[in-house]
């Protein structure tokens, strides 16, 4: 999903007279979107495992995971990184 992300921004580029196409600018963004959301969502994933290991409560356990997701995706996709590779990381 990342790499056609970044193939679709450097085909918009070169369509609408943009920077241009750059191979390693392209190469960047893709680094950026997949291993930047896989790097994050291994942090998150594995602070949210730390939490629940100190929580016995399945109410609590329960909004901890929701938290990692919806909040994770969210601040994922305001890093402009792939919410969908973070949050499978994340939960793996």
């Amino acid at each position: 999903m990342a790499g056609m992300v970044s193939v679709f921004l450097g085909l918009l580029e070169i369509a609408t007279g943009g920077v241009g196409f750059d191979p390693l600018r392209l190469a960047g963004l893709f680094l950026w979107e997949a291993v930047g959301g896989a790097a994050l969502g291994f942090a998150l994933g594995w602070a949210t495992h730390r939490m629940l290991r100190s929580v016995d409560n399945y109410q609590v356990e329960v909004l901890l995971s929701l938290a990692l997701v919806a909040g994770g995706y969210a601040l994922v996709n305001r890093l402009h990184m792939s919410g969908p590779i973070a949050m499978v990381v994340a939960g793996i």
